[in-house]
């Protein structure tokens, strides 16, 4: 298979998989090497989205692409519709992740929530990988990935802790539209009611709790479960009956409808008017109130803006800004006209260093260091006697030497003269 095959059977696998792939699937499907699809990435064809995984460049913006690029981390060896067919996918969204999916409540999902029945670490930035016990039941798929249904993921929600005021919105949205009953939420609601601040096990005030914190009507709640429950059930033998009464009934119903829709028309035209007046008097004062109140803090912020961008500050800063551009093209020309001093300067530094009598002087110097060393070799060899010299100097400034010195004059003087040539010829005199 030569290599423009392979690059189209991993197009081919990317496009069934929302336009996802990964090296590891295109090897097995079309035996292509790592080196391979990285040459691929290089060319455009594919975009680098992960270590091993990738995505067909050029389409369609993907909204839930980091949900997607999750759960194809969880488990890169297998294709995405093997993995739908298992009853636990390697995985599902769950969480904030999946009330996102459903648009349930109001949670901020800015990390990927998955839950998988082992424990898995994804080196995936924002991603958290919960473990916890799956079954077929548990999750169903939404836009090509599996995620829990409503059902488990308010369970999830509040077994994390979830605070009240979000939950609420999360069980607000699920019970309006459908999705769950109030059986299925005070089930999966009643192990955690304790956690909540009340009665242990009691789901059905951890229910009501979360209603009126909400603000749903009861009378709301009840219509769609009892919509809900008639919509499911099977036709009884009553129901059967009624509808043969029903049935008996058609015929006159259908003499009635003209008359019932000129009544309908003139109870429309006679209503309308005072409908209209109605919603004149009680809704236009509190949506013009309403407006003031949301409108009047944008407007002092505007009126706060604009009295500062009319300050003397302001002009003034705006002058300086005005005078900077003149000030740095004189400075620009200032700079031109230095330019050619400085290269002058640096050819004639040039020139000195490279001139005959800078070399002479080198040569010179050369010559003259055998020499500098050989008088610092003799002056190291002389220290130690001038060092004698100068001990001997120190002790003649001595005062002794200098009571000695005083001595021997003494002995020089007339009186000590006189005195020596008496006893020299006493001696005379005695021989």
């Amino acid at each position: 298979m030569d290599s423009e095959s392979r690059a189209t059977l991993v197009v081919e696998l990317a496009s069934e998989q929302s336009g996802l792939v990964t090296s590891r699937q295109a090897r097995a499907a079309a035996s292509v090497t790592p080196q391979q699809i990285k040459r691929m990435a290089d060319s455009g064809m594919l975009q680098r989205l992960h270590h091993g995984i990738y995505r067909l460049a050029h389409v369609p913006d993907d909204k839930h692409l980091d949900k997607r690029l999750a759960w194809v981390a969880l488990d890169p060896e297998q294709v995405i519709w093997d993995r739908l067919d298992q009853d636990v996918p390697t995985g599902v969204l769950s969480h904030r992740s999946a009330a996102e999916m459903y648009r349930l409540g109001d949670l901020d999902a800015d990390v990927v929530e998955l839950t998988a029945t082992r424990r898995i670490r994804l080196s995936l930035p924002n991603v958290t990988v919960h473990r916890g016990h799956l079954s077929r039941d548990d999750w169903q798929i939404v836009d090509g990935l599996p995620v829990t249904n409503p059902v488990r993921t308010i369970g999830d929600l509040a077994a994390t802790s979830t605070d009240a005021g979000h939950l609420a919105t999360v069980v607000r949205d699920a019970l309006t539209r459908d999705l769950a009953t109030t059986e299925e939420v005070v089930s999966v609601l009643a192990p955690h009611a304790f956690d909540y601040g009340h009665r242990p096990l009691d789901g059905q005030v951890f229910l009501d709790a979360l209603i009126e914190q909400a603000g749903v009507p009861a009378t709301t709640l009840a219509v769609a479960d009892i919509a809900r429950k008639i919509a499911g059930a099977t036709p009884s033998r009553e129901l059967v009956s009624s509808q043969q009464s029903i049935a008996a009934f058609a015929p006159m119903a259908a003499a009635l409808a003209p008359q019932m829709e000129r009544l309908n028309a003139e109870v429309a035209r006679a209503i309308t008017p005072l409908l209209k007046a109605q919603v004149t008097r009680t809704i236009t004062p509190a949506l013009e109130a309403e407006v003031a109140r949301a409108i009047t803090p944008a407007l002092e912020a505007i009126r706060h803006v604009a009295t500062q961008l009319n300050s003397p500050e302001l002009e003034a800063a705006r002058a300086a800004a005005a005078q900077i551009p003149s000030e740095l093209e004189t400075m620009r020309r200032a700079a031109a006209q230095i330019s050619p001093q400085l290269e002058n300067m640096q050819r004639a530094a040039a020139t000195q260093l490279n001139s005959p009598e800078l070399e002479a002087a080198r040569a010179a110097a050369a010559q003259i260091s055998p020499e500098l060393e050989a008088i610092r070799h003799v002056a190291a060899q002389i220290s130690p006697q001038l060092e004698a010299i100068r001990h001997v100097a120190a002790q003649l400034n001595s005062p002794a030497f200098q009571a000695m010195q005083n001595a021997a004059a003494q002995l020089n003087s007339p009186p000590h003269e006189a005195a020596r040539n008496a006893a020299a010829r006493a001696n005379e005199t005695k021989r």
